[in-house]
């Protein structure tokens, strides 16, 4: 009798150990998982604020010159490619903005008319 109950006791401590650590794996891989998430999160996140930004430099740049015809700038890990075609009053300007691993891309429509630039299509791409 005494030999069951050591052999209960030891296997309840046993399989409650395996599944404490079980949990405490489990809780660090969610971490991780969080954490690779976030990294990722914040990558997409600054490549469209870089792309953002290219566009409104795109809209300044034809506002101060109707012959812009786009520009490529770097620093560091960022890029922006920005290509501006015109048609009379109509642009067409693509965006390709690069942070770290992360990219994004927008294609625009704008017209200037009698000095005002308006826009008339945005498409954020991947």
């Amino acid at each position: 009798m005494k030999k069951n109950k050591a052999f209960v006791a030891m296997t309840t401590v046993l399989i409650v150990g395996v599944v404490i650590w079980l949990m405490l794996i489990a809780q660090a891989l969610m971490h991780l998982n969080e954490s690779l998430l976030t990294q990722s999160w914040r990558g997409f996140l600054a490549a469209e604020s870089l792309a953002r930004g290219c566009a409104q430099l795109a809209y300044r740049a034809i506002s101060a010159n109707s012959f812009y015809a786009g520009q490529n700038l770097s620093w560091g890990e960022n890029s922006c490619i920005i290509e501006v075609s015109a048609e009379g009053d109509d642009y067409q300007i693509m965006v390709r903005a690069k942070s770290g691993d992360y990219y994004k891309k927008i294609n625009t429509r704008a017209n200037l008319a009698s000095g005002n630039l308006t826009v008339n299509e945005w498409q954020e791409l991947e």
